[in-house]
This record gives C-alpha cells, structure tokens and sequence, in this order.
C-alpha cells in the first residue's frame, strides 16, 4: 500500500525510553561530599536537559504527521483512495469474521482494557480513510459478541455503545458468555450473584436495543440471563434466541424462574434453552423452526412437537423419564415438516418410558435421525415401529451408546425397513468372545453379501443407497469383516448396481491398548483407496485423534503405495 500509514513513525514514549538500563530522566545528586557537582555531573545533568527539550520538540512535531499524511493521500493516492467507498465497505465486509456464536468473541471486548481491538477496529487503526469507511459502514457493526471476565470488573460499556452506534438501524445480533459456559470447564471460576452488579451497565445498553435484536445468545449464569427480559421495548425481528445458563443433569428445575419478557411475547423461530421447564417458557411456538434444549422430560418433548406444528430441526438431550406435567396423547402426534431429530435419553430408561416417547409421535418427513440410548438396548421393535408408522423416507441414521445383547437379529430387521439410507453411523463394543455373534459385525457381512443391486425381484436387497458408513468401535472388532462392506467392488468396479457406497469411517476407542492394524489389513486398506475408496481410521483415544491406518502403516513398513 503506497498510502502513509498514520502509526508508521516510531511512537517516542519518553516514560520508557532507557539508555541501556538507566533512565534518560533520572538525575541524581553528586556524591562528593562538600556539596559541590564534579564535572562529569554537571555533564550528565546538562545532557539530560536538552534531551528532554529535544523528545518534547519531537512529540509536539510527531502530532503533526497524521494531518500531513492524509494531505498526502489526496495528492498521491493509493488504490484504497481511488475505489469508490461502497466498494471499499464490500471490500471490508469480506474481510471481518461474521460468524456469531463462535466461543471466540467476534470483537475480543475486555471488560477492563478497551483498546484490545481485533477485525472491525483493526481497520479503523490502519488509517484515516480507513476507519472514515469502516466507521460509516454499519454491515460492520451489527454483530457483536462480548466475553464477561469473572476477574476483570467493573464492566465498561462505552466501547459497546460505540460499536453499536455505528451500525445505524440494522438488526442486531448479539452473543454474551461467560469462558465456563462455553468450554463447560467446571473448574473454571464462575460470576457470582455478589459481583453480578459490576456487568449490568453492558446489560442495559445492549436490553436498550431489543427493539433491533435479531439474534441473541446468552451463555451467562440464569441470574445475568434474566436481566435481558426485562426490556421496555418489544423485539419484533427476534428471530434467534439462545439462553444456555450452565446445566447440571441432576439439578431440580421445579424452582427455576420463569422465562418471560416483561411487554411482549417473542416469535423466534431458532430456540435453544437449558435449565428452563417448558410450562415455564413463554414465548410463541407456531413459526418455531429449530429446538434445541438439555433435561426435558418425555412429556415435555411430546408436548414441544406438539405445540411447533412448523419445526424442522429438534435437538433434545439428557431426556428424563416422564413428570406428568402435560397428558401423554391420545393418537400419536402426526408432525408433517420435521426433517431432523436428535434425541438422547439420559440412562436407565425402562422400555415403558421409551415406549411412551416412540410410540406416540409419527414424523412425515423425517430424513435425519440420531439416538442415544446410554447402554439401553436396543428396542429394536420400537424403532422398528415408529420407523414404519412414519413412513418416512430417511436418509440418515445414527445410533449411539447402545447394548446389543439380545438382539436376536433386530437391528439388521430395523435396517432393512430403511431403503433410502445413504449415512449410517453404528457402534460396536464387543468382547473378544463375542466378535463373531455382534450385530454390527454381521450387518457388515451382510453388506459385503448382497453390494450387487439387481432390478430381479427375487434378488435381495439391503441399504442400496448407502453412500458413507462409520463404525465407532472398540479396541477388538474384525478388520476382515469391516473390509468386506464393499463387497465386489474391485472384481465389479463399473457394475452400475454396485452400492454407492464410497465413505468409510472408523474411530477406534483403543483404551490405551495396542490397537495397530495388521499388515494384511492395511494393504487391503491402501488397495481400496487406489480403488476411490476415502477411508479414514481414528484412534479416539489419543492425543488429537491418531490416525491408525499411517501409525499401522509406519509399524509394517508400508508405503502409500502399498509396497514394503
């Protein structure tokens, strides 16, 4: 950039300028003992004189630099200068990150040190022109997110009335946390209700925009949270709200205030809440179109579905056994548009209470599916159930922390009723004496058995769109098995009824055994990834997630091309 830059002089701080270690300002009274100054003394004493008259010269003159180099800006100009503004603003908007609820803060605003600055006020910094466009570009400003620091109080807000106020009438959206909340460290220090007061002047600046807020994600302890309802305007444009105050699976939510906006009921359409019972959240549900929440019980996930008639994507974790705080449903609940769902119950769920959840919703356009069951069994005719009630054509499936025992061919029957799949996720811990007789092993038998597609009616089929598999195992599964999914690709690779299946994935808990995979294996490995196959294998268990298949690699002395 040909452009002078403002900050391109050496800054003279004269409260810091050392020669060597002693400082350029300190005199000091001459030892001899008559009270007389030697002339070494005088020497320094005068030298010191004129070095001060000299830096406050060249201070009072370094003011002068910023107004001289806009002036030769305009005579000279960059090509920055040349650019129409609303070019330059595109420019910078492309720039800055505009992701919102990163766990990094979008501009990193230290509650005691305003002058951290990073992305927008980075480019305030570089020039005049620069921030006169950045300053009048409020596409720019319009998101922000804030870090409360537990040790650094009082909290100041005039960098976030700044900040806002540069970004003219847009919407807003706005993310506040605490470093815990985010991290879900325990052992980090958390803001306690004696110091909350410190934080409430940012709160009311930001509440006394809620007539812009668009988005909004709270991650603060609840006591902070409720601070935000109680705004004097109403948020018409909400379309985001996040309120995650930490969540504790045992903690007893019969107690916990009530979500409510003090003059309005919102209408977001993304929710995601934790530590809130549903009869205490008052918000409107009917454009509702992704849920998210951690400790509903199953009759409150019943009645979400029931009362969102427009939801799409549902996330719903560490479900509880039923509270009997709405009915449980007559006719299963028919919802025609939910796409995704995620649910996890949180262990020792007797299959009554399964069976209360499964059986009483029927979703029409279900693709994406993901259950964790915690070591439950698998209720394989449950699902089996819902799957076929639903009639659904699901492209997605995922099952985690599941037992297996009893199965009796359960999950393979559950998979068959699942044509359209194309992603199946299955996990697998079986004992050394149990690899031949575990489900997931003879579903991938079964795969490698019937890869042919055939148009004859009276040739089997099973998952013919499959496209991506992954396996998460234990430290003992058959690697023989695992490679045979892909049955006679390499004898048949133009075979236009070969599934499609091209992705495989492992990851390998190793509990810190020996887990390196045998020679004939990686060969086997490195002979279907010349075939096209992406095959990846990772070690969960080790630092950063190991890749199995080049430690095995490295172990046989074998090379990318397979060759020894």
């Amino acid at each position: 950039m040909s452009s002078y830059d403002n900050h391109s002089l050496v800054s003279i701080d004269t409260a810091n300028l050392r020669l060597g270690s002693l400082p350029l300002f300190a005199d000091h009274t001459c030892p001899l003992a008559n009270g007389e100054t030697c002339g070494p003394c005088r020497k320094r004493h005068l030298l010191i004189v004129q070095i001060n008259a000299a830096l406050k010269t060249a201070a009072e003159l370094s003011k002068q630099v910023p107004g001289i180099n806009t002036e030769i800006n305009q005579i000279h100009p960059s090509s920055i200068h040349r650019i129409p503004m609303e070019i330059s603003s595109r420019i910078f908007l492309f720039c800055v990150h505009r992701g919102l609820f990163d766990t990094q803060p979008v501009v990193n605003i230290d509650i005691v040190d305003p002058d951290l600055v990073s992305g927008r006020l980075g480019l305030g910094a570089v020039c005049r022109t620069w921030r006169q466009i950045a300053w009048a570009t409020p596409q720019l400003w319009n998101f922000i997110s804030i870090q409360f620091k537990v040790d650094k109080f009082p909290a100041r807000d005039e960098l976030v009335k700044e900040w806002l106020s540069r970004s003219g009438q847009l919407p807003l959206s706005i993310s506040v946390f605490e470093r815990r909340y985010v991290e879900e460290n325990p052992y980090l220090p958390l803001i306690g209700e004696s110091t909350a007061h410190h934080f409430h002047s940012v709160i009311q600046t930001l509440s006394s925009y809620s007539n812009r807020w668009q988005n909004l994600s709270l991650k603060l302890p609840s006591f902070l949270c409720r601070r935000f309802a109680d705004v004097t305007s109403h948020a018409d444009v909400l379309h985001t709200l996040h309120l995650l105050p930490e969540f504790q699976y045992n903690e007893d939510l019969e107690d916990k205030e009530e979500l409510t906006f003090a003059n309005f009921t919102p209408r977001p359409r993304d929710v995601a809440i934790c530590s809130y019972r549903l009869k205490s959240v008052h918000i409107d549900w009917n454009i509702l179109t992704h849920f998210y929440t951690k400790g509903f019980h199953i009759d409150e996930c019943l009645e979400l579905l029931r009362r969102s008639p427009q939801l799409t994507h549902c996330q719903m974790l560490y479900i509880r056994e039923t509270d009997s705080h709405f009915p449980v449903p007559g006719n299963p609940i028919v919802h025609h548009v939910l796409r995704d769902l995620h649910v996890d119950f949180s262990g020792g769920q007797e299959i009554e209470e399964l069976a209360l959840f499964f059986d009483n919703i029927t979703l029409r356009s279900l693709t994406h599916f993901r259950c964790g069951l915690y070591n439950c069994s698998l209720p394989g005719d449950l699902l089996l159930s819902f799957i076929e009630r639903s009639s659904c054509c699901l492209r997605s499936f995922r099952i985690d922390d599941v037992s297996f025992e009893d199965d009796h061919g359960k999950l393979e029957c559950l998979l068959r009723a699942m044509p359209s799949l194309s992603d199946l996720w299955l996990p697998s811990y079986a004992s050394s004496s149990s690899i031949s007789e575990d489900p997931p092993q003879n579903v991938f038998l079964l795969l490698g058995r019937v890869s042919i597609n055939t148009d004859d009616e009276s040739g089997e089929t099973f998952l013919p769109e499959l496209q991506n598999l992954t396996h998460i195992t234990g430290p003992l599964f058959s690697w023989s098995r695992m490679l045979n999914v892909f049955g006679q690709l390499e004898s048949e690779p133009a075979n236009p009824f070969l599934r499609p299946l091209k992705h495989l994935t492992v990851r390998c808990r190793t509990f810190d055994q020996d887990n390196t995979i045998d020679k004939q294996s990686v060969l086997r490995i490195l002979q279907l990834k010349r075939a096209g196959i992406h095959l990846t294998v990772i070690d969960e268990d080790a630092y950063e997630h190991q890749d199995l298949l080049r430690l095995s690699m490295a172990v046989h002395g074998i090379s990318e091309q397979g060759q020894e």
